[in-house]
């Protein structure tokens, strides 16, 4: 039974594709079809061909999987239109008809429209198996240079693509070489023979982190000997940073004897095909791992930095059961929080450890308690200007926070300045609902919102963006609004900040759909520069990492969860903090 409340938003809905604007129409008819409603089946069959990429390959055809036989039918005649073909067989794929996969792949791989070309690559490693007559044009493409050909051979063709990989981790491109080798990692054993030129990768001191790490991954995945990769990655950890030490650290944890390879497949990062082909189990340790690795995370539990000790910890956690000489290590250690110690030990078969209470929130972030009343003066004073005259003693996140709440506006932020109007297209392409869902996204939370404009996402190494709002208590059991706001830890490491534009929106069209969004366009009331120095987090914002790692815990093992999941606790201005930061002196 429909509540009233979802009738009235599905009638809202119904009403928006009547509206002037395409864009809007268009954004409604995909809600609806979330709702299971096929009122805007015309709408979404149109929006096949849409200009923006995104919206015709990934978010349009997800919509009409939504609808299951009614889309079908109308789809079947969308394969044969040019501009449409390629979307519409992704969303045939996904209500399971591949009849015209290989035709359509065929046409898109040999035609001169490069972004179709890419889409059709995408749609051959989703399709997989099935796709094995693109084999040729993605051998080619792989050879041309294209960075998501070599991912996409690889989960096509095996080892049929074996030769064009290997050149693949030599190429100039950092992103050709970034692929292929997540595609010989994907084929494990039977890419032994990149064993070398992965070594030289992993050691090799001007590549970017994310490439480091990904030989090591590769390493672990394709060497028949478990002992050959503890080897190179040790040669490694002496001579890397504290990032590549975190990350390295996190590649032996993976080869721990309780490391659950059945779900290495599981992981958020995207494009989810390519990831799940990517993230295998490597060679294997057995009775070696306590000889060979165990003394490793030992050791890293007396570094000074915190992060190297939680990932050390993270690895001892999948080590099974525990000798005396790790335990007493685990025990002594200083510097680390209790709930985790305490699991690991559990975990590791020590009796004696017990369930601590802990009730605050290590990972998340919280702005600071303030009285907005004696900043109401001077925030008035900067709002009658529209922002653009703002006091110099007035921290920008305080003045957004106070028109958050006492005016009652949502925020936008973005790297782009000067926008008139705000429309309601989302670009993603992130592959889940609330990630690729049309509209305008916004937040009621002035530090989060100068976290999406001041990180720079166009740059290659920022792969993802890992963040939420949550409700909890601290440790004095004082009720909080958390944030977690993570990027890739790869990316972090290289100071990814820009100067942004955070814009004061009125809330009348927006509704939470997952997140604050609007399917209609916003014209802002003001909009306000901000720098990465106005960002609060700034030094404390967490690295993450949405490989497989962080489905090996549960509820019962938070702590480790967190671990898992957030690879650095903060940048290497403060890694030395262990509880969550009050950086707020000046106030």
């Amino acid at each position: 039974m429909t509540s009233k409340d979802e009738q009235t938003d599905v009638d809202v809905l119904k009403a928006l594709l009547r509206d002037a604007d395409g864009q809007v129409q268009l954004n409604a008819a995909v809600r609806l079809a979330y709702e299971g409603c096929d009122a805007g089946l015309d709408l979404l069959i149109g929006g096949l061909s849409h200009p923006t990429s995104t919206v015709r390959f990934s978010q349009v055809p997800d919509a009409l999987k939504s609808l299951g036989k009614p889309a079908r039918q109308k789809l079947q005649q969308s394969v044969f239109n040019p501009a449409a073909r390629t979307a519409a067989a992704r969303a045939l794929f996904l209500l399971g008809d591949t009849r015209d996969i290989g035709r359509v792949l065929a046409a898109a791989l040999a035609g001169d429209d490069p972004e179709e070309q890419q889409l059709a690559v995408r749609l051959s490693g989703e399709v997989g198996a099935a796709a094995v007559t693109a084999l040729p044009d993605l051998q080619r493409l792989a050879l041309e240079g294209m960075p998501l050909a070599c991912a996409a051979l690889a989960v096509v063709g095996g080892g049929a693509g074996l030769p064009q990989l290997l050149q693949g981790v030599d190429h100039v491109d950092g992103e050709v070489r970034y692929r292929a080798m997540r595609g010989l990692a994907g084929l494990g054993p039977g890419a032994a023979a990149a064993g070398p030129s992965l070594r030289r990768r992993l050691m090799d001191e001007d590549l970017p982190l994310s490439e480091r790490l990904t030989a090591a991954q590769a390493l672990r995945c394709v060497s028949a000997s478990g002992g050959e990769v503890v080897d190179d990655i040790g040669a490694a950890l002496t001579s890397g940073d504290r990032w590549l030490r975190i990350g390295l650290l996190r590649e032996l944890a993976k080869m721990g004897p309780k490391y659950a390879a059945k779900k290495a497949a599981n992981t958020d990062e995207w494009p989810r095909w390519e990831a799940r082909w990517a993230h295998r189990q490597g060679g294997d340790l057995g009775a070696d791992f306590e000889s060979r690795v165990l003394p490793v995370f030992v050791a890293a539990l007396d570094d000074p930095d915190h992060d190297i000790k939680r990932n050390a910890m993270l690895g001892l956690a999948l080590a099974g059961p525990l000798p005396p000489a790790a335990a007493k290590a685990i025990e002594q250690a200083s510097g680390l929080c209790q709930r985790l110690r305490a699991d690991v030990l559990r975990r590791g078969g020590v009796q004696a450890a017990s369930r601590v209470k802990c009730s605050c929130d290590l990972v998340g972030l919280h702005e600071p308690d303030i009285d907005l009343d004696l900043f109401s003066e001077r925030c008035e004073k900067a709002w009658a200007t529209g922002g653009r005259e703002l006091d110099d003693t007035l921290p920008k996140w305080i003045f957004l926070k106070y028109l958050v709440e006492r005016h009652g506006f949502i925020l936008h932020g973005t790297r782009t300045s000067g926008i008139d109007t705000l429309q309601p297209l989302n670009k993603s392409g992130g592959g889940n609902r609330t990630s690729d869902q049309p509209g305008i996204f916004a937040v009621d939370h002035a530090s989060m919102a100068m976290y999406f404009g001041v990180v720079d996402r166009t740059s290659p190494q920022i792969r993802s963006l890992s963040n939420s709002l949550d409700d909890g208590r601290d440790t004095a059991q004082v009720s909080r609004r958390y944030c977690r706001l993570g990027v890739t830890m790869a990316g972090l490491s290289q100071r990814p900040f820009v100067a942004a534009t955070v814009y004061v929106l009125p809330r009348q069209t927006f509704s939470l759909m997952g997140e604050w969004t609007s399917l209609t366009p916003v014209k802002p009331v003001a909009e306000i520069p901000v720098s990465p120095t106005d960002f609060p987090f700034l030094d404390f914002l967490w690295g993450s990492d949405l490989g497989p790692l962080s489905t090996q815990f549960g509820a019962r093992s938070q702590h480790l969860y967190d671990v898992s999941l957030w690879a650095s606790k903060r940048s290497a201005a403060a890694a030395h903090i262990q509880a969550t930061p009050t950086p707020w002196e000046q106030l």
